[in-house]
């Protein structure tokens, strides 16, 4: 088996024995090294006094170069336009819009 084979292989079957984990907030983290890039869940919680508070759960980091982040940055932008381009635009909230 080549090297090639054993890594597509083993790459799809951690992907199958690996269960997708859902995340709605991500804060980035930089360094002159290094790009942190943490995922959590945040979700409304019933406080003691019956108002709502937001609770943030921590789900994965992901640490990576400089040099793998823009690359991360460019697939991602391209899938967002191949997304956008099928379904139509993904509206942003004016705070995170280009101004």
């Amino acid at each position: 088996m080549t090297d090639e084979a054993w890594t597509t292989s083993g790459a799809a079957e951690a992907r199958l024995r690996s269960p997708g984990r859902y995340c709605n907030s991500v804060e980035i983290l930089t360094t002159e090294f290094e790009f942190a890039i943490e995922f959590s869940q945040t979700v409304p919680v019933r406080t003691e006094q019956g108002g709502l508070s937001i609770d943030r759960r921590f789900v994965e980091r992901v640490v990576m170069s400089p040099h793998h982040a823009k690359a991360f940055s460019t697939m991602l932008s391209r899938f967002v336009n191949q997304f956008e381009a099928q379904h139509g635009p993904v509206p942003l909230p004016e705070s995170l819009q280009d101004k």
